[in-house]
């Protein structure tokens, strides 16, 4: 089966409601599309379930190499899953922080993520609806977009999102 065919599987059945709760989520879906992707999530030196974290626990540590993690996954509920907002990136480019002295962090061209430096135009990823994110930025502007993202969200940072580098 293809990531195509179980994204399509799981999108069915999240429609259905058999996704009743956080642990139904874990095993049908993150767990799955792990699998699908490469991981052995038999092995839990990689697929490290309930991993305490220094700021709380998260649901899933994905580990690189053994026993190290780089990624933190969080479940939640299906009812309290994120909705769609087509705003979201709009107020995320006009929050305060979404810029430093010379160049925004989130724009709707590279020339408006990178103005004085053309030669960083190249460093973006596109998002949903035609919008760009710089990547070229260190850890500390990183968590800065993470925390602004994470409050016009709507959500606790710390609690609701928890970020490690």
């Amino acid at each position: 089966m293809s990531i195509e065919n179980t994204l399509e599987d799981i999108i069915d059945r999240l429609r259905q409601g058999r996704f009743p709760n956080e642990q139904a989520i874990s095993q049908g879906i993150v767990l799955r599309l792990l699998q699908e992707l490469g991981w052995n999530t038999w092995d839990t030196n990689l697929v490290w379930p309930e991993y305490q974290t220094g700021e709380g626990r998260s649901d899933f540590a994905l580990c690189h190499p053994p026993s190290k993690p780089a990624i933190f996954i969080e479940v939640k509920h299906p009812g309290k899953a994120a909705k769609t907002d087509p705003s979201f990136l709009e107020r995320c480019s006009r929050h305060p922080d979404s810029q430093g002295r010379k160049r925004r962090y989130i724009a709707r061209t590279a020339e408006d993520l990178y103005p004085d430096r053309p030669d960083l135009r190249d460093f973006c990823e596109p998002l949903p609806d035609g919008w760009l994110v710089a990547t070229n930025l260190n850890n500390r502007i990183k968590m800065i977009i993470i925390r602004l993202a994470t409050e016009v969200a709507g959500l606790s940072f710390g609690e609701d999102v928890i970020v490690e580098f």
